[in-house]
């Protein structure tokens, strides 16, 4: 069994119980009373938005695969899961038909499930859990250690080098620089989240949304660019 079959909960053209469970889940995220569980487009991104409202449209019929996430944080000896849910609709295809939900989304989704929905789907997450997250960390420390012990923990690989970020090792002309996506997305949103919305007397996520509309619309599709304008609405 793939990985992936580990982390499904629901599948396309499945009919059943916990599948229109959390489609209505994924509905009422539009009507929740926290401004932060509502779906955003710097949060889910647009096409995801959009997945959003087509499943609200009728969460009865709506036909959707979910699959366990995770987002883990660590601190000291501290390590945050950060469960989340991706959300497929009509078809598996990116990017218009998929929203990465993000933990708090999720949260509130598992939590508002009728009694017996909530628990299958803890079962499933305790199972992914045991059989995959736990034992994928265990197989990554593994390979550090002996990378530590036996390896160059300066090799010059993107892949193989699992202590410094270090690129090299792939085919002529694929070996360019480059940052993973989630790093640069979390680092992007902290700059515009933290440095240009939370002084001022208005919805911090209602602005994001705006700043990423106004690039969207003039092609302001970089970091680089999205920073700019942040400066200039500062101005």
């Amino acid at each position: 069994m793939s990985d992936i079959d580990r982390q499904e909960l629901v599948s396309l053209k499945e009919a059943s119980q916990l599948k229109m469970d959390l489609n209505r889940g994924v509905a009422l995220l539009k009507f929740a009373t926290e401004s932060w569980f509502q779906p955003h487009v710097c949060l889910n991104e647009k096409e995801g938005v959009a997945v959003i409202e087509r499943i609200g449209e009728n969460p009865m019929t709506a036909d959707t695969a979910f699959f366990i996430l995770n987002q883990p944080i660590m601190s000291g000896d501290d390590l945050w899961m950060n469960i989340h849910f991706r959300v497929f609709v009509d078809q598996m295809a990116y990017p218009d038909n998929v929203v990465n939900l993000t933990p708090r989304q999720t949260a509130y989704i598992v939590e508002n499930l009728p009694p017996k929905s909530r628990a299958l789907v803890l079962e499933k997450v305790k199972t992914w859990y045991l059989n995959t997250f736990r034992a994928d960390l265990l197989k990554g420390l593994e390979r550090i250690t002996a990378q530590f012990e036996s390896g160059d923990p300066l090799l010059k690989s993107d892949r193989e080098n699992h202590i410094f970020d270090i690129h090299g090792g792939r085919v002529v002309g694929l070996d360019i620089p480059y940052t993973e996506g989630s790093i640069a997305g979390e680092n992007l949103f902290s700059a515009l989240f933290y440095g240009t919305c939370l002084d001022r007397d208005e919805h911090g996520y209602n602005r994001l949304d705006a700043i990423l509309a106004h690039a969207d619309r003039t092609r302001h599709d970089t970091a680089e660019g999205m920073i700019g304008l942040v400066r200039a609405l500062n101005t």
